[in-house]
């Protein structure tokens, strides 16, 4: 059976419940209807107000309330027609007291509806506000917007695109006007507002024509973001000019949206070029420096170079080596909160599953031992989070690797089942536990109590870096292998010595 319109719903709620529903009557409706009913009868149930529970003493203006309200429900029992029942409703809404006009209300009614995946139901509330004279505040709009955005319909994402692009141009002409350019036509060019008909060719007559707040840095995340994903670089920039102008600062959240993109179209160098913006010393003072997931990121576009790359091309990326040197420099770098939040976010869990796999990969990719041996040295001691035993394998694991044919995946996959390969592994593990082993033992006699978490990691640290020097001495002598290690400190920024 079709569903005969939002108010219909509300009606008949109204008539069986002979009263105004109280609010914890009607707060989980939404929901319930949300999975085997139209966005209409959710919105029934949100739009009926809070504020209609009056209160015992009455007054002169909860009395007119009451008779309209009464009055609104009668008629609504009468009509059968959606737009006439809409119609009559946000009639009887714009008669209520000045009083029930609550924008917070409002707020938490759109939030609510944005999370329930109902934009449609959350532009509806917005023109209500309209019609009770409020102006929507950025924060509705930015929560409708993303809700447009997230439901990734064509027809809902031009809906977000047209509010957004109106939205930053409006911030542009404060802009111009703050700076003293008078000339707006060059932002009318750049930038079109809203059109001034639909698409049947129907003019928008003025009083239907709403105005939005400008812009704010969330609005121009949304629209970045989309532009992202389609492809549209040339309106990423465009944008991006448009914010520094407008004075906000270029977030971190947005710089790492750029420098994802360009990873996921397998653009690596010029992600790394966004990187150096971000990273400068000399860099725009509106520009947020880079956070961990950006390091992150820089990891994985190193790792997917290396996997798809020919050795002659090597150069258009940075190395590993120069990529540890960047993250040591930035930890060093941080202060204050910044550096809490940033140990605290390496020792998590997740972050040691997800960097020191990573590391381990893209040293081993390269065919860096020195290097990765410096590695594991400065993630443990400087950064502090030092290889679970897990973790441990998988390093020893990747370098197993290293001089079989393992340059793309598909000969990753082939190089598994080779004979080779899984008697090297088994060697690698084996000497990794002897030598974890041999740790423990001796340190294990010492450390009690709380201690013993702390050797732990330790034992796990210096257990890998031993299996790393026994592999490299069997192709060099000791001497060689030290200078080598000698030179990966040089180049990663770290002046003491290395102690087996």
């Amino acid at each position: 059976m079709p569903c005969p319109g939002a108010f219909a719903h509300r009606s008949g709620f109204s008539h069986r419940l002979s009263r105004v529903p109280l609010v914890p009557r009607y707060s989980g409706t939404p929901r319930c209807l949300h999975h085997g009913k139209p966005s209409q009868a959710q919105f029934a149930i949100r739009r009926v107000p809070h504020n209609l529970k009056l209160e015992s003493t009455e007054d002169k203006r909860q009395i007119a309330a009451k008779a309209i309200q009464e009055r609104i429900t009668r008629l609504q029992h009468t009509s059968t027609d959606v737009d006439s029942l809409n119609r009559l409703s946000l009639t009887g809404l714009a008669l209520l007291p000045a009083d029930y006009h609550n924008p917070y209300y409002f707020e938490t009614w759109i939030k609510k509806l944005a999370a329930l995946k109902s934009p449609d139901s959350a532009s509806q509330v917005l023109e209500i506000m309209y019609e009770r004279g409020i102006q929507p505040n950025v924060r509705q709009l930015n929560a409708l917007i993303g809700a447009w955005f997230r439901v990734k319909g064509e027809e809902d994402s031009i809906k977000a695109e047209r509010i957004a692009r109106a939205m930053i141009y409006r911030r542009a002409a404060l802009s111009r006007r703050r700076d003293g350019d008078e000339d707006t036509r060059p932002a009318l060019l750049a930038l079109p507002s809203l059109p001034m008909k639909t698409e049947e060719g129907k003019y928008i007559q003025r009083f239907l024509r709403r105005t939005l707040p400008p812009a704010s840095p969330r609005t121009y995340l949304y629209l970045i973001k989309f532009c992202l994903k389609r492809g549209r670089w040339r309106e990423v920039a465009r944008y991006r000019r448009l914010l520094l102008r407008a004075g906000f600062p270029i977030s971190t959240k947005l710089s790492n949206s750029l420098v994802f993109a360009e990873m996921y179209n397998k653009r690596y160098k010029r992600a790394w070029i966004k990187y150096r913006n971000m990273a400068a010393p000399n860099r725009h003072p509106a520009v947020e420096p880079p956070d961990l997931f950006t390091h992150t990121m820089l990891w994985q576009c190193c790792k997917y170079f290396l996997d798809t790359t020919k050795p002659s091309f090597m150069e258009r990326f940075p190395p590993p080596r120069r990529l540890m040197l960047e993250l040591l420099s930035w930890f060093r770098g941080l202060t204050g909160r910044s550096r809490q939040r940033a140990i605290r976010d390496l020792q998590r869990e997740h972050a040691k599953e997800k960097f020191f796999p990573l590391v381990a990969q893209c040293f081993s990719r390269a065919s860096d031992l020195p290097g990765l041996l410096v590695a594991l040295y400065i993630m443990g001691t400087h950064l502090g989070i030092a290889p679970s035993k897990g973790i441990a394998n998988v390093a020893v694991g990747m370098v197993a690797y290293i001089g079989l044919p393992s340059r793309t995946p598909k000969m990753r996959r082939i190089t598994r089942q080779t004979a080779v390969y899984k008697q090297r592994v088994t060697k690698l593990a084996a000497a990794l536990q002897a030598e974890r082993d041999r740790r423990k033992q001796v340190v294990y006699d010492v450390a009690t109590g709380e201690n013993k978490e702390v050797e732990a990691d330790r034992v796990e640290l210096e257990a890998v870096s031993e299996i790393l020097r026994l592999v490299m001495s069997r192709k060099a002598d000791p001497t060689t292998v030290q200078s080598a290690v000698d030179q990966a400190k040089a180049e990663m920024g770290l002046g003491e010595h290395l102690d087996g």
